[in-house]
């Protein structure tokens, strides 16, 4: 289970697709996460996540990993990613993603937790 990860270092985003290419979807809207206005959230019409924008400061984490193969890893309650491996100081939760920061103050984006598995279903990832 590849994560695909694409880094514009030009205009500094970067953008994490939960789900594979293959993988038909629609956008619906697009929220900003509420503890950290550098990531961004598109949302299908089912309410899941299927994209992270990040921006700013928060790209540092992706530039470091967008050449390597990240994959998702598997836990018995849940599907994790993570960018470093650093100590988790800060997380937050929205629709069924646990998102975690490597700084008490919600910023250094370091990777998320999908915990509601019947949403994102293992096989669709």
């Amino acid at each position: 289970m590849s994560v695909r990860i694409t880094f514009d270092k030009k205009l500094g985003l970067g953008y994490i697709y939960l789900f594979p290419e293959n993988y038909r979807y629609k956008i619906h809207e697009t929220k900003e996460l509420d503890s950290n206005p550098f990531l961004e959230l598109d949302c299908d019409e089912l309410g899941r996540v299927v994209g992270i924008e990040l921006l700013d400061f928060e790209t540092l984490s992706l530039s470091q990993v967008v050449s390597k193969n990240i994959r998702y890893e598997k836990k018995s309650n849940c599907v994790y990613l993570r960018l470093k491996n650093v100590p988790i100081e800060s997380t937050t939760t929205f629709a069924g993603i646990k998102f975690h920061f490597s700084e008490a103050n919600y910023t250094g984006f370091i990777g998320f937790d999908i915990i509601d598995l019947d949403k994102y279903p293992i096989q669709d990832l």
